[in-house]
């Protein structure tokens, strides 16, 4: 119980720090029901993924650990979810994809090494598990800044809200665009 709080409170604080580090330079804030509910994913599936790659079973550290990454995964992710920006984020579902194939593996790993060395440094591995998600899902996300705020931002000119609301659009479009075109090979 105690090592499922505390690795699930450490992967948790890790997302849960640089998304208030993250300034989108639009009003933003968090859903308190979903950032509960993505602690708890954490806490409880790296719980779960421990207790099973503790267990006797052959192949159970390997199991423990994808269990583990599941659980990074469902915290990102719910975690990503209780971001309240006044815009809308779009996914790449290959990138989504991607992210998660990539931290169950490493988590797999991780948890599979831990098992066979216990006194080895394991901070190194589980940070790469825990990093996994939101780095390899970053090509894939694009903030969208809806046209609402960009009329609320400029004064009572109907005129300069129209301007304001395009800009807004054009400056997305291109902010995408050019992620699109970085994440080419």
């Amino acid at each position: 119980m105690v090592a499922a709080i505390s690795s699930g409170s450490g992967i948790f604080a890790t997302h849960f720090i640089a998304m208030l580090a993250f300034e989108p330079s639009i009003p933003s804030a968090y859903d308190s029901g979903l950032t509960v509910l993505s602690l708890v994913f954490a806490i409880g599936l790296t719980g779960l993924g421990l207790r099973i790659a503790l267990s006797e079973t052959p192949r159970a550290s390997w199991l423990g650990g994808v269990v583990v990454g599941f659980g990074i995964a469902a915290m990102h992710y719910t975690g990503m979810a209780a971001f309240e920006v006044t815009g809308r984020l779009r996914w790449d579902p290959a990138f989504v994809f991607a992210s998660i194939l990539i931290g169950e593996l490493l988590s797999a790993v991780a948890v599979s090494i831990a098992g066979r060395a216990p006194h080895s440094p394991r901070h190194a591995r589980n940070g790469a598990s825990c990093c996994s998600c939101p780095f390899a899902s970053s090509p894939g996300r694009c903030l969208v800044p809806s046209a609402a705020f960009a009329s609320r931002c400029s004064c009572c000119c109907s005129a300069r809200a129209r301007r304001a609301r395009r800009a807004w659009q054009l400056a997305a479009r291109h902010f995408c665009a050019r992620r699109a075109e970085s994440a080419k090979p």
